[in-house]
């Protein structure tokens, strides 16, 4: 495997953690200020999937009133402002200092304060008290594998699994406070090894099934590409003068989305986290509700310190 270029993966076989997404194509799209030069995007892409087969596909718009949605859910994009994004990170990070295990606050990165903030925030109402939640936050295993070798960094299909988070009920996450989740989830990142990605390899080994916990009464799925910079992408080369947002759906054959999902697409460039949900109605506007409130609760620390 050492010897190999990133080029030749793309001819490698699928694995079975492709194999859970057979029948269900992702889409990330773009919103961009301008003209778009429509010939040069299509040599542009044609270039790419001559290369990439596994990029390559017939891709068409669907309209949101001809998909279904499961228990009432929908789908929204969600802007948390960059000054919001900060009061809310600092805020955490400063509680954490202030605790016994002060030491470790600056292991506790954004992605963990914002993966606890939104499991705390659409779990807040509406719930039973009793129910057990389990969140699927799907992680890259390239670096546990590249300790014994470096070159499955490059590997550019699949390899991605559920961090080893633990099982809460809804009691137990409005009980524990924000600093101290994040904390949780910060160490569960950590945790993540070889074993994990082995469990998870033979729990699918006898299933084609999205990855999520048959033990508990609700999973929610969150993916977190912000490392990848996909919304930083530069479309100038055919005309885009800004990238103004972005969206993903996903498409299956039976027009049935998933739902309880939350993806972190990443930030704009005024440093806004967009968060591309697909959520019930009353679980989209605590959200919007807490950005509204967070929002205000910074302004008026801003005001109380000139």
């Amino acid at each position: 495997m050492n010897s190999l270029s990133a080029d030749d993966y793309a001819s490698f076989p699928l694995t079975l953690f492709d194999q859970l997404f057979e029948r269900t194509t992702f889409l990330t799209g773009w919103l961009v200020e301008g003209t778009i030069d429509t010939d040069a995007l299509a040599t542009a892409l044609a270039g790419v999937t001559k290369k990439w087969r596994m990029l390559s596909g017939r891709l068409e718009s669907l309209q949101d009133e001809d998909n279904r949605w499961w228990n009432g859910a929908d789908r929204r994009i969600l802007l948390l402002p960059k000054d919001v994004l900060s009061f809310l990170v600092n805020s955490v990070r400063a509680e954490l200092r202030g605790s016994s295990e002060g030491s470790n606050a600056a292991e506790v990165t954004t992605g963990d304060i914002l993966v606890a903030w939104v499991l705390k925030t659409v779990y807040s109402q509406g719930t039973s008290p009793k129910s057990i939640i389990y969140c699927s936050n799907l992680a890259s295993f390239r670096t546990v594998l590249a300790e014994d070798d470096p070159s499955i960094l490059q590997y550019p299909h699949n390899a991605f699994v559920p961090l080893p988070y633990p099982s809460l009920t809804v009691a137990q996450l409005n009980s524990t406070s924000l600093p101290e989740l994040s904390r949780t989830f910060a160490l569960s990142r950590s945790a993540l090894a070889i074993s994990h990605v082995s469990s998870s390899y033979d729990a699918v080994v006898s299933a084609t099934a999205f990855p999520a916990s048959p033990d508990v009464h609700e999973n929610m799925v969150v993916s977190n590409v912000s490392a990848s910079r996909i919304l930083e992408s530069d479309w100038s080369a055919v005309g885009a003068v800004r990238t103004v947002c972005g969206y993903r759906y996903q498409l299956t054959p039976n027009e049935l989305l998933m739902t309880n999902t939350v993806y972190i697409a990443g930030r704009l460039d005024d440093g806004s986290v967009v968060l591309d949900v697909s959520l019930n109605k009353a679980r989209i506007d605590l959200l919007a509700k807490e950005v509204l409130t967070l929002k205000a609760a910074g302004e008026q620390v801003g005001s109380e310190m000139t």
